[in-house]
């Protein structure tokens, strides 16, 4: 059986090539993974762990299912329905997500144990989230995703709609976000130099942090987004609106810091800021001045 493999060329170009893929290939009803970790994929299934490179193809029903730390390269995932869905430290690398419906999905970090009570500073590179690198998320429906420490290194997610979703320290260089939908999404010390932002909405988006370094965000909407210590230096803003943005030691295109928006303490004092950098969900923001952050109690 042959199917078409969409990955992502060094200049954001879309590549697309053709692949061999076994005969194994499953389908909807038939059992994916080997030895004593397979699984049936249905709604709410648990197929933690499985391995099944290349040959992941379905388009159908897969809410609530349980995919954490599953090996999933390729997978042929277009317009699957993945809502609610544990995918915690999932890899999916060059996988087919076009038009998937991802809703309040988990791919944050995976955990062995049951629970887990643990601080949350800032670990990047070596953060162990979701493997999205290269996927094709174009369109897709990412509201309220928890995407924090995932990489999603040259992903693309042109038209993607991520309202309120948690891109936490994630990576996302070189990933394309042009025209998505992302407000009121935490980007708070992700990485996103480079990334294709043209005509976003990014408005009240939160970027505390975060470098921008060289990134395309030409025609965005940053109205409302606070970008508090946030790197644009050579980014282009180019029509880019800025209209109520929170600026503040924040490095602009030209390498100047902008603090237009800074209250007089924080200027004077800016280790005193305090950076909100994670939600709890059911809550409001978790916040606190510099320094160790209270712990988070996840499930997995």
């Amino acid at each position: 059986m042959w199917r078409a493999l969409i990955t992502l060329g060094a200049g954001g170009v879309l590549l697309a090539g053709v692949l061999g893929t076994s005969s194994s290939a499953a389908s909807p009803g038939q059992s994916i993974g080997s030895g004593d970790r397979t699984c049936v994929p249905a709604p709410a299934a648990n197929c933690r762990d499985v391995v099944h490179k290349w040959k992941f193809e379905h388009h159908g029903d897969l809410s609530g299912a349980k995919f954490a730390r599953a090996r999933l390269h390729g997978a042929d995932l277009r317009r699957v329905i993945l809502n609610d869905a544990n995918m915690r430290g999932v890899t999916l690398r060059h996988a087919d997500l076009r038009d998937a419906k991802l809703r309040r999905v988990d791919f944050g970090r995976a955990h062995q144990g049951h629970r887990v009570t643990r601080d949350i500073p800032p670990c990047s590179p070596h953060c162990q989230g979701a493997d999205l690198s290269g996927a094709n998320l174009s369109g897709a429906d990412l509201t309220a995703a928890d995407l924090a420490e995932a990489n999603l290194s040259s992903a693309n997610l042109t038209d993607a709609v991520a309202i309120q979703a948690d891109f936490y320290v994630a990576n996302l260089t070189w990933a394309i976000l042009a025209t998505a939908n992302v407000n009121g999404s935490i980007f708070d010390h992700a990485t996103l130099n480079g990334a294709d932002l043209s005509n976003a909405n990014l408005s009240s988006a939160r970027f505390q942090q975060a470098s921008l370094a060289n990134a395309n965000l030409s025609g965005a909407n940053l109205s409302g987004a606070d970008l508090g210590l946030a790197d644009l230096s050579g980014a282009n803003l180019t029509g880019a609106n800025l209209a109520g943005a929170y600026l503040c030691l924040t490095t602009m295109p030209d390498g100047t810091t902008n603090n237009s928006s800074c209250p007089s303490w924080e200027i004077a004092t800016p280790g005193r800021r305090g950076v909100i950098t994670r939600r709890v969900p059911g809550h409001e923001a978790v916040a606190g001045v510099s320094g160790p952050r209270p712990p988070l109690t996840v499930d997995t």
